[in-house]
C-alpha cells in the first residue's frame, strides 16, 4: 500500500493521485506533476513544490514528465568556452568537457533558464545567442531529460571561477577531441558545422553506452 500525503498534511492509504491535485507525490509510483520519473526512494513523501525546487522545473514531452535544462556553447575568436566538471563529487559528468548550463527553476523558460546558468557559472551576461536545437535524454540510471540546446557569440563581463569545474577556452577544431558524452560530440558536429537548421535529436544511453540516436532536422 502506497501512503501518500494528501493537501490536508495527514496520510491516507490506497488513495490514487490526480493530474492536478496539488501536494501529492506518490515517488513509490514515481507520478510527479502530470508524469513519470524516478525519484530516490529516500524522497518517499513530498509535496508537489519541494519536489520542484529539488529536481527543478519539469515539462510534459509525449506523455512523459522531463526535467528541463539548457546548454550553452559560447564563442569568441574561433573557441567554445568549455566547463572540465573537475570539482563536484557524485557528477554524472565527473572529468568531462561540456558547455555551460543547468537546471530550469520553477517558473522559468528556456531563455530565462539560459542567462541565469551562464552568468551563475561563468560571470557572463550573454547579449547575443541562438536556440539551435531540443535534444532529449533517455537513461536508465536517471531521469529523463528535455535540454535546450544554444550558441552564443555575443556577451559581457569577465570570466569567474565556476564550482563545477574549469573553464577554458578551446578552439572549436579541438572541441570534438575532448573527452566528452558520445552524444554530445552528435549535436557538437552539427553546430560546428554552421548548419542553421534546427533540430531535435533523442539520445538513449544504458550506463554511459550511447545504445540508440535519432537526429531530425526542421
Amino acid at each position: 500500500m502506497d501512503l501518500l500525503q494528501g493537501s490536508s498534511g495527514k496520510f491516507a492509504r490506497d488513495r490514487t493521485p490526480h493530474p492536478q491535485e496539488d501536494g501529492i507525490v506518490p515517488v513509490c509510483r514515481k507520478w510527479i506533476l502530470r508524469g513519470w520519473r524516478p525519484i530516490p526512494a529516500t524522497e518517499y513523501r513530498l509535496s508537489k513544490s519541494v519536489v520542484k525546487r529539488r529536481y527543478g522545473a519539469v515539462e510534459t514531452w509525449g506523455g512523459i514528465t522531463m526535467r528541463m535544462t539548457t546548454l550553452c556553447y559560447i564563442e569568441q575568436d574561433g573557441k567554445y568556452l568549455m566547463l572540465h566538471r573537475t570539482k563536484k563529487k557524485k557528477d554524472i559528468n565527473k572529468d568531462k568537457w561540456i558547455g555551460v548550463g543547468g537546471h530550469a527553476e520553477e517558473g522559468e523558460g528556456p531563455e530565462e533558464c539560459l542567462l541565469r546558468e551562464v552568468k551563475e557559472e561563468t560571470g557572463l551576461t550573454l547579449t547575443s545567442y541562438r536556440f539551435r536545437g531540443l535534444i532529449t535524454f533517455i537513461s536508465n540510471e536517471c531521469e529523463p531529460e528535455l535540454m535546450c540546446l544554444f550558441t552564443a557569440d555575443g556577451f559581457t563581463g569577465e570570466l569567474i571561477t565556476c564550482n563545477e569545474g574549469d573553464l577554458v577556452w578551446v578552439d572549436k577544431t579541438q572541441v570534438t577531441e575532448l573527452p566528452t558524452w558520445s552524444g554530445d560530440a552528435i549535436f557538437l558536429k552539427q553546430i560546428l558545422s554552421d548548419d542553421p537548421r534546427f533540430f531535435t535529436l533523442r539520445l538513449v544511453y544504458v550506463g554511459d553506452t550511447l545504445v540508440e540516436h535519432r537526429l531530425q532536422f526542421y
